[in-house]
């Protein structure tokens, strides 16, 4: 089956794909009977059937993934009907050799939250708690009495936010996880990288192309930190007092939904989650940790931890995050684990969110500009243009994974903000003086931003910008005036750094109040106070 619906050859199904697909034959001969009672064969459908029952697929199916799924059934069905005699051989459906989009309708836009990142005011609590849960039961001396049921089901579920989260894997990955995954491996600089070994199963099959449902080790293992290391010790501990290999086993006898021997299903996990939540919250005041919300907006499932350890290292909310977690070293970790993957990843999920981020950074500047601020600096009218070029091709763009794909790349989304250096970086690696000449000649597409360089010629400030820089001024002197002369003789140098770039901003903002119109009304870009 090839990326956009047409059938290339006859595929091997995995058998949860099979049962869909079979699921989804059963509905058309129903729908045939009911409507067309004359049909009493496949090689009675014909080509106007096929087009009413995509037509019925768009109240049937509200998902484009949905919809799709509906007719690539037929397709299936159609191909495996070659095997037949001929007298009762499915017809061909009109999709098959042409773009599925026109049979699919109008699809409205998503309107769960699947995918979307967990508030932050939700996943600080949650990892809080999660990693006390672990830590606590690693303090446990192994002679401790067994956990009561409760407690091993919140245990396994601390676990599970702590490992999907800090690892990115997928929910399947995850959950497929054994006893002794987890090594510590020492680099020659001294370096500890904590690596995790798995199971893949998407895609993979054997030499006659049948699904293997019971997966193959991964070549290359994730890279993450040491709380996710922990979280595998402390799940490994509880695996072996149930005599399982799996970490997510059924906790009793009797349970259902088991995926591959004993491992629970994706939805089990997030049941496991729930009931973590819930028994993290009823001892929150005990432990003395902040209750997780737990609203619908909040709830955290397993599709969308991916999303949302993205989102926190493009983002890097210093500080909000439980624990202080590193970030910027998480992506570093990230990108060790998925280097050399040409799978739809971690790094691409990452750079979905940083795309996310430019157009919020753009919309943001956009209004402050509409407002009446004005911009300076050497990179001021570039980050102009990019924000005019932003606002007119994009204007309406619903911001749709796809969508973001689609822009990933484009130089004129170059536009970030830094905060700890109160500017806008329009990025351009030939000029921007945070890299090296190596570094700007792979083409970054990101700025060192822990690098930034006061009069870079990538950068500029808006009129919010400028009054941060003046509290910065004013908070350095009243610093300088009790330090020791070296570092007075530092703040200085700093302070001058500051004021020029303050003098320069007022400078550009009298000349855009001297070419304002005598009727009143300023340009975008000038703050009209009269």
């Amino acid at each position: 089956m090839t990326g956009d619906g047409r059938l290339g050859t006859v595929d091997n199904p995995s058998p949860a794909t099979a049962h869909l697909t079979v699921g989804h034959w059963r509905a058309f001969i129903r729908w045939l009977h009911a409507n067309h009672p004359n049909v009493s064969d496949l090689s009675h459908v014909i080509r106007s059937h096929f087009e009413a029952w995509a037509t019925l697929g768009e109240t049937a199916a509200t998902s484009e993934p949905g919809r799709r799924n509906r007719l690539v059934a037929l397709s299936r069905l159609w191909a495996y009907s070659q095997a037949l005699p001929p007298r009762h051989r499915l017809a061909e459906p009109p999709w098959t050799r042409r773009r599925m989009r026109p049979y699919l309708g109008e699809v409205p836009a998503r309107s769960d939250n699947s995918t979307e990142p967990i508030p932050t005011a939700t996943m600080g609590p949650l990892l809080t708690a999660a990693m006390f849960y672990v830590d606590r039961h690693l303090a446990r001396a192994t002679s401790s009495p067994a956990l009561k049921q409760a407690d091993r089901m919140a245990l396994s579920g601390a676990g599970l936010v702590v490992i999907a989260y800090l690892t990115g894997m997928r929910p399947h990955e995850v959950m497929a996880l054994r006893r002794g995954c987890s090594t510590i491996v020492e680099d020659p600089d001294g370096t500890r990288r904590y690596e995790v070994h798995g199971e893949v199963s998407k895609g993979v099959r054997d030499e006659t192309g049948r699904h293997i449902t019971a997966g193959i080790p991964r070549e290359q293992p994730w890279v993450t930190i040491e709380p996710a290391y922990r979280a595998i010790q402390a799940l490994e501990r509880l695996a072996e007092e149930a005599g399982q290999d799996v970490l997510f086993g059924h906790l009793r006898s009797g349970r259902t939904g088991t995926r591959i021997g004993n491992i629970i299903t994706v939805d089990g996990g997030n049941e496991r989650i729930s009931a973590f939540i819930q028994h993290a919250n009823e001892h929150s005041a005990i432990n003395g940790y902040p209750p997780i919300p737990d609203g619908p907006d909040d709830k955290p499932t397993l599709s969308r931890f991916r999303r949302t350890l993205a989102w926190h290292i493009v983002r890097q909310p210093g500080g909000e995050i439980a624990l202080g977690v590193q970030y910027g070293h998480m992506r570093i970790v990230t990108g060790q684990g998925y280097a050399g993957r040409s799978e739809a990843g971690m790094l691409d999920v990452i750079d979905l969110e940083e795309v996310a981020l430019a157009l919020d950074t753009i919309d943001a500047i956009a209004e402050r500009l509409s407002a009446g601020e004005v911009i300076s600096g050497p990179a001021a009218d570039t980050v102009k243009a990019r924000v005019e070029r932003v606002r007119h091709e994009f204007a309406g763009v619903k911001r749709t994974d796809r969508e973001l794909a689609r822009l990933r790349g484009l130089s004129h989304l170059q536009v970030f903000d830094v905060p700890h250096t109160l500017v806008v970086c329009a990025f351009q690696p030939s000029t921007a003086a945070c890299l090296d000449s190596e570094e700007a000649a792979e083409r970054r597409r990101t700025p060192a931003a822990d690098r930034c360089v006061t009069g870079c010629a990538n950068a500029a400030r808006t009129n919010g910008h400028i009054a941060a820089l003046r509290q910065r001024v004013h908070e350095a002197e009243a610093d300088r005036d009790v330090s020791p002369a070296p570092l007075a003789r530092r703040l200085d140098r700093q302070i001058q750094a500051w004021r020029d770039a303050i003098t320069t901003h007022e400078q550009a903002a009298a000349a855009v109040t001297q070419r304002q119109p005598t009727t009143g009304q300023g340009p975008v870009g000038a703050r009209n106070d009269s």
